[in-house]
């Protein structure tokens, strides 16, 4: 742990806080320093036997002082630059190795394994060693990095289909809980007076039906009467007023009218068109979305 860890060549170079350490005493650092990392006090914290055991190893990397209280890299192994170049190489030669099962959440059951050349890599990584009776899945770690950074992509891809697959259905059951249109309460007349009001449309039209508002600029020679109740009560509105007028004609304020029937108001058939729209919208981003992801066109 200490030698191909702490002092190892992809360790070390990333760790200001050993490097400032080494500076301090010709590259020593106290055992009892190190013990400070949680890593190695979890194993051992005696003081000798980390000091024994570096001895024992036979380490071409790390030393240990005569007193036995203290390790150091030697100088005769000194520290690789740190580099893009190699960090490069590094990855280059590391491989990426996991279990075929889960073991308990102590370990994740993966590892990257650094080698000294590519040679090496390439070997480790082809050959069929197993973890006592389990397999080992292995790959190149430019092949994992790809490999990961192509699953974030699709995952991404799919995230996004899934929030325009909300907004559409959202927008459709909007549609479905809009505003409920009765058919035939529109009455749309034409040939008013220039002096004409909005209130003595209202009043006028009031005669022949429940009249729930007017739709009148003023000026204007057209209006919109919108009756209130069952439906087609524009049309027996009209229909009353033809009777009750003059030879068969609508007469308001001595200008004949004229009239007609719509299923909808423009301002309703408006706000209807406009939640149409807007679904039409989301289902096209649905479809451009769901052909970016899977390379195929929905219809």
């Amino acid at each position: 742990l200490i030698s191909k860890y702490y002092f190892g060549n992809i360790n070390l170079p990333r760790d200001k806080f050993l490097q400032d350490t080494m500076k301090v005493d010709d590259g020593w650092v106290p055992i009892k320093t190190l013990l400070t990392f949680n890593r190695l006090a979890s194993i051992t914290t005696d003081v000798d036997v980390i000091s024994n055991a570096v001895k024992a190893s036979g380490s071409e990397i790390i030393s240990v002082s005569e007193d036995g209280q203290k390790i150091r890299r030697n100088t005769g192994n000194p520290l690789p630059e740190n580099s893009l170049e190699y960090w490069q190489k590094i990855k280059h030669c590391t491989v990426y190795m996991t279990l075929e099962i889960r073991l308990p959440v102590i370990c994740l059951g993966s590892v990257f394994v650094t080698y000294k050349t590519r040679a090496e890599a390439e070997k480790a990584q082809k050959d069929d060693a197993k973890f006592g009776e389990i397999e080992l899945t292995k790959m190149m770690q430019d092949d994992y990095w790809t490999m990961k950074n192509q699953e974030s992509k699709e995952k991404r891809q799919a995230e996004k289909l899934a929030k325009a697959s909300k907004k559409y259905a959202e927008h459709a059951e909007k549609l479905q809980t809009a505003a409920h249109f009765v058919k035939g309460l529109i009455l749309s007349v034409d040939g008013l007076p220039e002096n004409s009001s909005m209130m003595a449309i209202k009043e006028f039209f009031k005669q022949f039906g429940d009249v729930g508002y007017v739709v009148y600029e003023s000026g204007q020679s057209k209006a919109e009467i919108r009756f209130a109740g069952e439906e087609n009560g524009a049309q027996k509105a009209w229909e009353k007023a033809v009777e009750g007028g003059t030879d068969g004609k609508v007469i308001f304020q001595e200008k004949e009218l004229t009239g007609k029937v719509s299923l909808y108001s423009a301002s309703s058939y408006s706000s209807l068109t406009g939640h149409i729209l807007k679904c039409r919208k989301s289902l096209f981003l649905v479809c451009h979305v769901y052909s970016s992801v899977y390379g195929k066109f929905c219809v």
